[in-house]
């Protein structure tokens, strides 16, 4: 516990400068972004915070800049409670190709021989022998997947 307490402290001391060259005059918003929204954090993360209170947010895809727009209110709301005051008063939203953060790593699916074996069954009938070919591997794992679940 006390190891966890020691890196914390040396995060908040490393950051506190860079984060106030970025607007924040708390490194708190950077280090806990995934505490302060965390069904946003696997694809945004704050970037700066000016004078006027406009936090600038930077997401992975339009799309997700837009979810989060819908809910700006909230949002702000949010995070307003975690600084304790109203810092925040208006979000603009950058989308940049940063790669989420993903919990789990994505398992590459591979096909066993039943499952392939069983879409070649089913494919035999094609004529073609590069569709065929192509069909066979997406329905050997389609199969697989279906076998998981």
């Amino acid at each position: 516990m006390a190891k966890s307490k020691q890196i914390g402290f040396l995060g908040r001391r490393f950051l506190r400068k860079p984060a106030r060259i970025r607007g924040f005059s708390e490194s708190e918003v950077l280090i806990r972004w995934p505490e302060i929204l965390p069904a946003y954090a696997a694809y945004s993360r704050p970037k700066s915070l000016n004078r006027s209170g406009v936090l600038e947010i930077v997401t992975n895809s339009a799309s997700a800049a837009n979810n989060m727009q819908m809910q700006g209110q909230a949002l702000i709301d949010r995070i307003n409670q975690f600084f304790g005051y109203g810092a925040v008063k208006k979000l603009r939203f950058v989308v940049t190709g940063f790669l989420p953060k993903l919990e789990e790593p994505i398992k590459r699916l591979e096909a066993d021989e039943k499952a392939e074996d069983w879409a070649v069954e089913r494919c035999k009938d094609v004529q073609d022998t590069e569709l065929r070919e192509r069909l066979e591997k997406l329905g050997a794992l389609i199969e697989m997947e279906n076998r998981q679940k």
